[in-house]
């Protein structure tokens, strides 16, 4: 559904994007990849905001939640944990009950964008 290209997109290409809604998929299980990417690009934690999202039945929810922890815990400091974009730059939902399926997708988007735009 999208939240592997929605990781690569940040990789990718931090210099055109400020804002990512990665759902339920990691490409990289400890966060090692994602955080050297930000570190070589010389972009600081105020220069982007990830909303990510999953729920607690989803099949991809220990591997996505295992790569958020993964880049919280990296020295760099390059991701912090908020729950509003002045005081960091991933926020992480996490929905009691959901899976990975359309439904969750369509509420997780609607979600995300309010976030980002109220």
């Amino acid at each position: 559904m999208g939240s592997v290209t929605t990781w690569y997109t940040l990789i990718n290409s931090l210099d055109e994007f400020r804002y990512f809604l990665p759902m339920s998929g990691a490409m990289d299980y400890e966060g090692n990849d994602v955080d050297a990417v930000v570190t070589a690009s010389g972009h600081s934690p105020d220069d982007f905001f990830i909303y990510a999202i999953t729920g607690t039945d989803d099949f991809e929810y220990g591997n996505f939640t295992r790569q958020i922890e993964g880049i919280l815990g990296m020295p760099s400091r390059n991701f912090i944990l908020t729950d509003s974009e002045e005081s960091g730059n991933i926020a992480l939902c996490i929905k009691d009950g959901y899976s990975h399926n359309s439904l969750a997708a369509r509420e997780y988007t609607y979600n995300g964008l309010m976030w980002f735009w109220n």
